[in-house]
């Protein structure tokens, strides 16, 4: 039977490799259509996506000095698109991501090292010796209640394991929580920076008020302050950019933007477009300073 200090080191383990893998991975956007939910590109349509797609990779300024770049979108015409797409505005998407790998790796050894410092001195205390202890004595006549066929005596024998387990496990989720807080505090920030742009997007809702609105080229600007620490790393928050005739919304304790889509148009067109930039603020609003915002607008229309 695995001993509480096997077991915990196990738990430090497990939540380290969920942290780093993670942080990671690779996320890439793509659609995938059920089999008679779509059909063949036409010729227009594939030459204008491929067109604009390039276009909104040309308005991008180069990523962060030194940073590496781990995705992004390939400069290709789709081969389907949805049925009935011909009926409404086509929609087209671009992303890029860059990451600090020199960052991210040294805190990985940083982290790697404090944790495994902490698992060795954070030894089981001697309620969860006695757990042990008193679990192992009851799984071995657990153990031969089976073998006489006492089902009534295993069952309570059960019962015992379990009331034990669930004390076991509260005393041990005080050792968890201190390893999930040193994760938080060695979390390393600002190393990630993912930019997607979307043509013939109406409607971006936010998961909260957004924190901050400013106006760049005519165009609204939004930061949502959603910074979070999760499996993939810290999240620092995302900051807008709307390109079109959008209009903010807000309703009681949620808002958005939208924009109305023009009647009598070619779906081979674009009416909006929206960029989200998921990044640290200040970094976030310097590569929006950088882009091409001028040529993105020039889209509209075409």
């Amino acid at each position: 039977m695995i001993t509480a200090s096997e077991s915990f080191e196990m738990e430090v383990k497990m939540i380290k490799n969920v942290f780093w893998t993670g942080l990671m991975v690779f996320i890439s956007i793509s659609t995938v259509f059920a089999d008679g939910d779509s059909r063949r590109a036409t010729p227009l349509e594939k030459t204008w996506a491929l067109k604009i797609s390039t276009a909104f990779e040309a308005a991008l300024p180069k990523g962060p000095e030194g940073w590496s770049r781990v995705g992004k979108s390939d400069l290709k015409p789709p081969e389907t698109v949805v049925q009935g797409q011909e009926t409404f505005p086509m929609k087209v998407d671009y992303f890029i991501k860059w990451q600090d790998d020199k960052k991210i790796n040294a805190s990985k050894v940083e982290m790697d090292q404090q944790l495994t410092k902490m698992a060795k001195n954070l030894s089981p205390d001697a309620k969860m010796k006695a757990y042990t202890a008193e679990m192992d004595k009851l799984a071995k006549e657990f153990g031969k209640a089976i073998e006489a066929k006492d089902n009534a005596k295993a069952e309570a024998l059960n019962k015992e394991m379990e009331e034990i387990g669930k004390r076991f496990n509260e005393q041990a989720s005080g050792k968890n929580q201190a390893i999930e807080q040193q994760i938080r505090d060695m979390t390393p920030h600002d190393v990630e920076l993912r930019v997607s742009l979307s043509a013939n997007v109406f409607y971006q809702g936010f998961v909260r008020i957004p924190s901050e609105q400013t106006v760049l080229e005519g165009c609204p600007v939004i930061r949502i302050a959603d910074e979070a620490d999760t499996t993939q790393g810290w999240h620092e928050g995302t900051t807008y950019v709307f390109v079109g005739n959008f209009k903010y919304v807000r309703k009681d304790n949620t808002a958005f933007m939208e924009a109305e889509k023009l009647p009598g148009k070619p779906h081979t067109q674009v009416q909006a477009v929206v960029i989200e930039v998921r990044g640290e603020k200040a970094r976030a609003r310097g590569f929006i300073q950088q882009m091409n915002l001028k040529a993105i607008k020039a889209l509209l229309g075409s």
